[in-house]
């Protein structure tokens, strides 16, 4: 038998450019041959695999293997079949080697395929001194951990490893040893290291060398060096870190630190004794002064010195310096100002000082800009290019020293941080307008935004600036800049022509159609050329190819220029942009002529229409069944292979939400066949995920909560979760005083809230289109509200569908469907001292009655619209939401009800990063019969940073009901609300978002009115994102409290970390 081929892991790098080296010369004889014997590779050519076997470990499906290799018994044997079936086999990575080998049978032929199954690390223990190293050490210093990949022959140098671990640690002498024992069928290994450490060295004296400018015992103390101690250099080096954050901190910027050395003394080897060894040098102590200020105060500008700490003093670092406190500087509109830093030194060297001298000049806005030169057209007015130049200003200003959207100055003013004297400069303006800032730097870029919109209107060699800028007296009196961005548009290129050649299977009006939604044609004679509109409608030919299987098509691009009437003469075409610009319109460009006439042709080049041949077992998914991979295929053997349905293919596999990666693809992407196997490459998530963490929110108080959630239940992609959430309200001192008894009262009774859920989801319901899911969900709580107190038993079953995203705008807008059905037993309290507990036994006499029960079962289809710019963060969009519920009671005090829920919310961008925030919330109930008495845990309650801010968690008292007996809200029928707010990011991790919130409720809705005494509040809100979650903090102030429970101010905080 012949080794046709076999593939190492450690021959990954030339695997892609020798894939022939890797098969062996087969037998000419039926018997086996001596392997080396050279034979030609056309021997088995052609001939009928009789037989096809696998060698593989004990784990392994041989028939899934024997399905992905591609190799079929009856078929002729064909070389590119081998190399593809040891390919696709390696990649699936469970194989150290694989080795594919033949024999001759008569006519036919038999083949081996033997797989030796990859290394690695069942188990990890250690012996010797274990006291000393663990099982984790050792993972750490390796980078390895159970279930990783191994090769015995990386033995030697991970063993070196961990002995310069351990000599780090002070143990100079230890030896280590690394091996495997009882290495199974499957290719699993027990790793086992035996530590042998030997004595510890210690230090004899620290020896340091340099200018430390400090004591040796202060220095010996930062360190933690203690004679006689144990030399671990891993602890020195981390002080080591902490003492050059400090030399730095009290001015020693250029300060180093050498790695320490150990130098070793002659002793006994079993007290080993060594010399530790530091340079340092302190360098001089500097000091930084400012001059020529009076905009800043010093601690604004002292700001700017923070890459000092960081990095140390070098001529780089004080351009970056100088760079920060001129942008600081130009935000303010002074155009002229200037920073230049002199470095000064003591004889001695020990003292520094780096002076900033600033020359700030007067502040002067932009007051004219204009543009000579431009061309006249109507796509390009002066008002669009106005509008370019104040956009990019606009990014810059939110991106320069302040950070994204910042304003210092409008910060300083907010927090009462004012320099001790105003300048007399009326021009100084704490928020700048963009349009009247001059940024060097952004005029630059502004120049080339200018070009790009010129050149997309077919001016395809237009040149724009530099930008002049003179001073000059404003009409009125005083000075504004006057800037010129001079622009040098040339000929402007116009589509005299589209024509396409080599195309057959798609008729030429088709690809006209296809090349004008890009705007490619449609007006020709007066259409300008825009090559980044070619190259879009290039790209569309392409993909609209392989979207009926030709995968293998190419569309080039060429140009001339459209010969003139009568005119004999004919150009040549050019094959790209740049050639084109050197080749076309020269004659057009030298007579001063305005325009001319271009012809494009797209050169297509078919290639062969592709079909599926087979789908190959799925690679990678390990814990996934094959069965549900395939049924989120949408291609079939015998299929045109079509690149739109193998991307489908892959966002249904995404949609499961068991993948991480997905990538669906021919087999052999770069070889064009008229048939193709079809390879599924998927990686898996790991399936189980914990969730532990605490939060804290004037709505809930003190919360905790755990989830346990696995994602690939049986390998269906069920997702199954439990979460458990349990709260405790320590902040009931912030409600008024006119309701804090009562609601203490009620809360004292049972102060700990919970909630526990166990839920199963399945994004693929078998027998319905895709995109349609199903869950079920079952949850017991006990929560607390200050006008009522509830426990509740709910059943859900939910059904969705996400498959319909229509093109909107020019992108794909997710719609979402569902429908939820449930039944909810709730056992109800009311607070006796309120005056409304008649809804808690809605029927019962004598009408004050203080517990209940209310059985509901409900149906809830809602729909929500999403065309935000991004669902986390949004600047720009809508989101629109509608969710009527029917409730259908089961005894005398759930009587049937409808609510009725939307939502719509806006998004704005404004300028230097800001955004506004709108949203327009309405609810409403509707009894039956209608004067049915709702049960308290089915009215709304509002109040709170959910719904109207400035006023306390569901407090908000119905705007049509009086009352003398409590201040306790007894909840509506009816809820609107207007809330808005701009959103001011300061930094990365810090915004700020002043808002105006507008709303009311009313008990009965026939009484809804809008007037001066509708409920509105104003605030201020801080967003901070740390490391573990979201902090939100809201200062609010209603307009005018109607009711002894309304403060005349409020907060709102929610803080939620997971761990």
């Amino acid at each position: 038998m012949r080794e046709l081929g076999r593939r190492r892991q450690r021959v990954l790098a030339p695997y892609r450019g020798g894939l022939w080296s890797l098969f062996v010369l087969l037998a000419a004889q039926p018997a086996w041959a001596d392997d080396d014997e050279p034979l030609e590779d056309e021997r088995f050519e052609g001939l009928t695999i009789e037989r096809f076997e696998i060698e593989a470990p004990p784990r392994e499906d041989v028939t899934s293997l024997t399905e992905l290799s591609g190799i079929e018994v009856g078929r002729a044997f064909r070389h590119e079949d081998v190399r593809a079936a040891i390919r696709v086999l390696f990649r699936t990575g469970r194989f150290e080697d694989v080795k594919l080998l033949a024999r001759r049978e008569g006519n036919s032929v038999a083949i081996r395929a033997e797989l030796a199954p990859r290394l690695w690390i069942r188990e990890l223990a250690v012996t010797g001194d274990e006291g000393l190293v663990d099982a984790a050490l050792v993972e750490q210093a390796l980078g390895v951990s159970v279930g990783d990949p191994v090769q015995t022959d990386h033995f030697r140098s991970w063993a070196d490893k961990l002995e310069d671990v351990l000599a780090r640690r002070g143990y100079h002498a230890a030896a280590v040893g690394l091996g495997s024992v009882s290495r199974d069928e499957n290719g699993g290994l027990g790793l086992v290291a035996r530590i042998n450490a030997g004595p510890v060295t210690r230090v004899r004296k620290l020896v340091l060398e340099g200018r430390p400018r400090q004591s040796a015992f202060r220095i010996r103390e930062a360190l933690g060096v203690v004679e006689e101690g144990v030399l671990d250099l891993e602890h020195i080096e981390a002080r080591s870190k902490d003492l050059l954050a400090d030399y730095r901190a009290r001015g020693y910027y250029e300060a180093k630190i050498s790695p320490p050395k150990v130098v070793r003394i002659a002793s006994d080897p079993d007290f080993p004794i060594a010399d530790l060894v530091i340079s340092i040098d302190a360098g001089p102590q500097i000091a930084v002064f400012w001059t020529g200020s009076e905009v800043f105060r010093k601690r604004e500008l002292d700001r700017s010195l923070e890459v000092l700490e960081e990095i140390g003093l070098s001529r780089e670092v004080i351009t970056e310096i100088e760079d920060s406190v001129l942008a600081r500087y130009q935000r303010r509109g002074y155009w002229k100002a200037r920073v230049d830093a002199i470095v000064r030194a003591t004889p001695d060297g020990a003292k520094k000082e780096v002076w900033f001298r600033i020359r700030e000049g007067r502040p002067v806005r932009v007051g004219v800009l204009r543009f000579p030169g431009q061309p006249n057209i109507p796509e390009i007015s002066e008002a669009l290019l106005e509008e370019k130049v104040e956009q990019v200003v606009s990014q810059s200003l939110g991106t320069d020293a302040e950070g994204a959207g910042a304003n210092q100055a409008a910060i300083s003013e907010l927090l009462g941080d004012r320099p001790a004297h105003r300048l007399s400069h009326a021009d100084v303006e704490l928020e700048p307008e963009p349009r009247r800032v001059y940024l060097k730097k952004a005029y630059a870029e502004a120049t080339q935004a200018i070009a790009d919109l010129y050149r997309d209107q077919g001016y395809l060699a237009a040149e724009v600036g530099p930008a002049k800028v003179t001073e000059r007296v404003r009409v009125g009196g005083g000075t504004e800049l006057a800037v010129e961005m001079p622009i040098r548009a040339g000929v402007r290129w116009l589509l005299g022509s589209v024509s396409f050649r080599g195309n057959e299977v798609v008729d030429a009006l088709d690809l006209f159609d296809l090349a004008g939604k890009v705007q490619i044609g449609a007006t020709l004679g007066a259409e300008p050329l825009s090559f980044y509109r070619v190259e879009e409608a290039r790209r569309v030919l392409e993909n609209h190819y392989r979207d009926l299987g030709h995968l293998f098509v190419k569309v080039e691009q060429h140009y001339r220029e459209v010969t003139a009437r009568g005119s004999v003469a004919s150009s040549k075409f050019s094959e790209s942009p740049s050639r084109a610009l050197s080749e076309i319109c020269l004659e057009e460009l030298r007579s001063a002529s305005t325009s001319c006439e271009v012809e494009l042709v797209f050169r297509i080049q078919e290639g062969s229409r592709a079909t599926v041949r087979k789908i190959r077992p799925p690679i990678g998914a390990e814990s996934t069944r094959e069965s549900l991979v395939r049924n989120e295929l949408t291609l079939f053997e015998g299929d045109v292979l079509s690149a739109a349905e193998l991307r489908k293919s892959e966002r249904n596999l995404l949609r499961l939400g068991v993948f991480s990666k997905v990538s669906v693809h021919p087999l052999d992407p770069d070889t064009e066949e008229p048939t193709k196997d079809v390879v599924v490459e998927v990686t898996e998530k790991k399936p189980v995920a914990v969730e532990v963490g605490a939060g804290l929110s004037t709505e809930e108080g003190v919360r905790v909560f755990a989830g346990l959630t696995h994602s690939n239940v049986l390998g269906r992609a069920i997702r199954a979760q439990a979460n458990a959430r349990a709260n405790v309200q320590p902040f009931l001192f912030l409600y008024s005083d006119a309701i804090r008894g009562q609601i203490e009262t009620l809360f004292a009774e049972r102060p700990v809230e919970y909630a526990l859920s166990v839920g199963l989801d399945y994004p693929h319901i078998l027998g319905l289109p895709r995109g349609f899911g199903a869950g079920v969900d079952v949850a017991v709580l006990q929560d607390n509200d200050p006008a009522f107190r509830e426990d509740a038993r709910t059943v859900t079953l939910g059904f969705s569908y996400k498959g319909l995203r229509p093109e909107l705008l020019g992108h794909p807008r997710p719609i979402g469907l569902q429908l939820r059905l449930g039944f909810e037993w709730s056992d109800l309290r009311c607070n006796e001292l309120a005056g409304f507990t008649n809804v808690c036994g809605a029927n019962a006499d004598p009408g004050r009655r203080s517990s209940g029960t209310a059985i509901y079962a409900s149906i809830r289809p809602s729909i929500s619209f999403d065309l935000r710019d991004d669902a986390l963060d949004p600047r720009l969009g809508l989101y629109v939401e509608a969710r009527p519920e029917m409730y259908f009671g089961f005894n005398e005090d759930s009587p049937d009800l409808l609510d009725l829920r939307a939502k719509l919310n806006g998004y704005l961008p404004l300028p230097l990063g800001t955004s506004l925030a709108v949203s327009l919330m309405t609810w409403r109930i509707v009894p039956f019969p209608e004067t049915a008495p709702i049960p308290v845990n089915r009215r709304y309650f509002a109040g709170g940073r959910s719904t109207i801010r400035g006023y306390q968690e569901q407090t908000l008292f119905p705007a049509d009901v009086a009352s003398d007996v409590s201040e306790l809200s007894p909840g509506g029928l009816l809820f609107f609300a207007l809330k808005s707010e701009v959103r001011i990011p300061i930094s990365e991790a810090f915004a700020v978002a002043p808002f105006v919130d507008v709303g009311d409720l009313f008990a009965d809705p026939k009484q809804l009115t809008l007037s001066d005494a509708t409920r509105r509040a104003a605030g201020v809100g801080l967003r901070y994102q740390t490391p573990i979650g979201p902090l939100l903090l809201d200062f609010g102030f209603p307009f005018a409290p109607r009711r002894l429970s309304e403060v005349a101010w409020t907060i709102h905080f929610a803080a939620v970390g997971s761990f």
